[in-house]
């Protein structure tokens, strides 16, 4: 041990030797071995640079460190945020086409309650009953004035007497709405009537009933008359325009 204190102090010696030698004094171990000073200025500035750097390791410490899988959340919300923008967006357009004027809701005119298939083929179906009207003294009278019973069954189920009741049903729908709505309906059940009389009657005299000889004669009249009256009150309530709820 004591070997090593004195290789250990030997260059000291050496070196207080030269120093005596050169007329100096020798520091002494304490002074050798002794830290160096700080001053306070510098140790006030030491003190701030330790603190800051604590300071900045705390707050590193803190901070999140950003992954992939945040990066993923990060998206996902910002995808829900700009669907939700949108929605409200989407809302807020319907509404503002839905409103007009103030709170008031639009509303589109519509037909109050008349067939407008009906409306529309009104004129088709004027034209149906016009040739049936024409046809009437070549097809129906002639049997009427023979007293065809078989002849006047036969005529009223062919083309155009056939499909009277159907045509003139289409006059009454469109104009269910319209000022001629009673007159119509008044007029389909009068022509009803006349064709079911005359039809009636061939059947009795079919069966070997005793008829009038002018009965079918005045029957058909009543066809006429009543056609005619349904087709001038058909042609005035086609002419009405479609009418709307209020």
């Amino acid at each position: 041990m004591k070997l090593v204190v004195v290789n250990f102090l030997a260059p000291y010696f050496v070196l207080v030797g030269l120093i005596a030698g050169m007329g100096g004094s020798a520091p002494s171990l304490s002074r050798a071995f002794s830290p160096p000073r700080i001053s306070g200025s510098s140790s006030r500035v030491a003190a701030a640079a330790i603190s800051s750097m604590a300071s900045n390791d705390g707050n590193d410490a803190a901070s999140p460190i950003t992954t992939p899988s945040n990066n993923i959340s990060s998206s996902r919300s910002n995808i829900s945020s700009r669907r939700e923008a949108l929605r409200q967006s989407l809302t807020k357009t319907l509404a503002t086409i839905a409103v007009t004027s103030g709170s008031s809701t639009l509303v589109l005119p519509k037909p109050a309650h008349a067939d407008v298939t009906n409306k529309i083929a009104s004129s088709t179906a004027l034209r149906a009953l016009t040739r049936a009207q024409g046809q009437l003294s070549t097809k129906l009278l002639p049997e009427a004035q023979k007293n065809n019973f078989v002849g006047i069954k036969a005529r009223l189920r062919e083309p155009p007497f056939d499909t009277m009741r159907k045509t003139m049903l289409v006059l009454v729908r469109g104009g269910e709405d319209g000022p001629k709505a009673t007159e119509l309906q008044v007029a389909y059940k009068q022509l009803i009537a006349s064709l079911e009389t005359i039809d009636a009657t061939a059947s009795l005299g079919y069966q070997g009933r005793d008829i009038d000889p002018f009965r079918l004669g005045q029957e058909y009249e009543a066809i006429v008359k009543a056609l005619d009256a349904f087709i001038q009150v058909g042609t005035e309530a086609a002419g009405i325009p479609l009418q709307y709820a209020p």
